[in-house]
């Protein structure tokens, strides 16, 4: 079975021959030779071929409109309705073709590129599909592209593998430099407060000998210092309770040596199993001073405690003071609190110590007031 039969006078053979050899390039299969094989009739070979051909491509000349053969064919591809009729020289179809488009190819030079020849595969693959040509062209270069893509892939699989001994280094490098700027900022703020620590000893040593009129008697620091404790939720969060105290000066000088610490955390029942608070989250031996200035009747905060329902760390005055969550833990004793001894001092005066109990109420809320039995 061919794709295209070729009806033709025979006089035109040699004309016909580059039409031939242009559609053989397409990619079709044509059948055009008239030889017949032994054993076979004419009438017998050609109704064969083309009963059994996928599309008929007439051509007429001058000399196949008057030959009974061509027309018989090509009116066997009319009643089929796979008829491509094309003209090689200007004349008329015979009777009953006028009214099919026949594809022009009179001034054709046998040129496979021609817009003409174009048209006519463009025709003939309305019936037959696409080019097989076309067909694997595009296949092939599929086939290239996809091999393209892997050879690509393959060579950035390639470059990253090399390039991994390089980025790891590169990390490994990075992470020793922020090691080295964290130890030397560790470094820089130690020195600092120990300067500020020696500072404030050398400038409460000189004091007397600067100021010999001013103090005839020490003055003490609850006269200068008034302490209140707080309980406030953070904005972001209302179930987290913080506590602690204010601390307010309350004279009409500046205070440029203000300062705060725990001294003393006890716990109302050391062996009771369920403790509000953790003594393995307390950072023992406990922390040095937060030292801030005052001004004349200013006041600052300073948080103690902290307690929600996810058990989050605070940190403050150096301490890390871990509150388990009675919504969690249901089971904590709620009778059980904390004794806080809270030291504070200013550059004049003596220190004054203040004791606080931290607990829960029966409200599950954080609980800090003043010890009524310091």
């Amino acid at each position: 079975m061919s794709d295209i039969f070729i009806s033709y006078s025979s006089e035109d053979r040699e004309r016909v021959l580059p039409l031939v050899h242009a559609l053989e390039k397409m990619g079709w299969s044509v059948f055009w030779d008239r030889t017949i094989p032994a054993g076979k009739t004419w009438w017998q070979f050609i109704d064969a071929e083309i009963q059994s051909c996928r599309s008929v491509v007439v051509v007429w000349t001058e000399n196949s409109i008057t030959s009974t053969w061509v027309y018989e064919e090509a009116d066997a591809g009319k009643r089929k309705r796979i008829l491509i009729p094309v003209l090689f020289d200007n004349v008329e179809p015979p009777f009953g073709f006028g009214g099919i488009q026949a594809a022009n190819l009179t001034a054709w030079n046998g040129d496979s590129s021609s817009p003409t020849f174009t048209r006519l595969v463009a025709d003939i693959a309305i019936i037959l599909g696409p080019v097989p040509a076309g067909v694997k062209e595009a296949e092939d270069r599929r086939s290239l592209e996809a091999e393209a893509q892997r050879k690509a892939g393959e060579g950035c699989l390639r470059e990253r593998e090399r390039q991994r001994p390089e980025e790891q280094a590169k990390l490994k490098a990075d992470e020793e430099s922020q090691r080295s700027i964290e130890g030397e900022r560790n470094r820089a703020q130690q020195e600092a407060t120990q300067r500020f620590i020696e500072a404030e000893a050398q400038h409460r040593k000189d004091e007397p000998r600067r100021k010999p009129q001013q103090i005839e008697k020490p003055i003490e620091a609850r006269e200068l210092l008034e302490f209140r404790p707080f309980t406030k939720t953070q904005p972001a969060n209302q179930l987290t309770g913080i506590v602690g105290i204010t601390v307010k000066n309350r004279s009409n000088q500046r205070l440029e040596h203000c300062s705060v610490r725990i001294d003393k955390i006890e716990a109302s029942n050391p062996d009771s199993i369920y403790w509000i608070f953790s003594d393995s989250k307390l950072r023992l031996p406990l922390p040095k001073e937060e030292f801030f200035a005052l001004n004349p009747y200013d006041w600052r905060d300073v948080s103690i405690a902290q307690l929600d329902e996810i058990n989050s760390r605070f940190e403050n005055l150096g301490i890390e003071l871990l509150c388990y969550s009675v919504e969690q833990y249901p089971a904590l004793d709620v009778e059980q609190f904390y004794i806080l001894t809270i030291r504070a001092s200013a550059e004049i005066g003596e220190p004054v110590e203040r004791k606080y109990r931290l607990s829960v109420d029966g409200l599950k809320r954080l609980s800090f007031q003043e010890d009524s039995h310091s």
